[in-house]
């Protein structure tokens, strides 16, 4: 199981006790995913009714937007970072 790190928004620190940076242990990133999910309160800002993620919801794997990832199951090593960005947009 690799550590890596999750990162939230200021808005959604409040969710994980005023922390904007926390440890998570997951063996791909959908599993890093699925523990988000879970997540009682965070799950609900990042995930729609169907599971999937909000349409203002950004993940990243490191550098990487999910978005232009063929599959979830890409395996997770000790050190990287899940990043959860919430996208802005008006005019």
């Amino acid at each position: 199981m690799a550590r890596v790190t999750l990162e939230v928004p200021t808005l959604l620190a409040p969710l994980l006790g005023g922390q904007r940076r926390v440890p998570l242990e997951a063996e791909t990133l959908a599993h890093a995913l699925a523990v988000l999910r879970a997540h009682p309160a965070l799950g609900r800002h990042v995930f729609d009714e169907t599971g999937a993620l909000r349409q203002h919801v950004l993940v990243f794997h490191n550098d990487t937007s999910t978005r232009w990832l063929e599959s979830l199951e890409v395996p997770l090593r000790d050190g990287d970072a899940v990043v959860v960005m919430q996208a802005v947009s008006g005019g």
